[in-house]
């Protein structure tokens, strides 16, 4: 896993914290569940490569 879609939240501030220093993985804060989902979805067309949604 390479990209990992989230939408911000209060609740989540810790993890997404953790994520964000990560070198592995690359964050990107969506403004909209739908978005990251559809996004998380299109990543992995062209190469196969995985993209998640939480």
């Amino acid at each position: 896993m390479r990209i990992h879609l989230r939408n911000s939240g209060e609740e989540n501030l810790d993890f997404l914290d953790s994520l964000s220093r990560s070198k592995k993985i690359k964050l990107v804060l969506t403004r909209h569940e739908q978005g990251a989902g559809f996004m998380a979805s299109v990543y992995g067309r062209p190469d196969g490569k995985t993209g998640v949604c939480l």
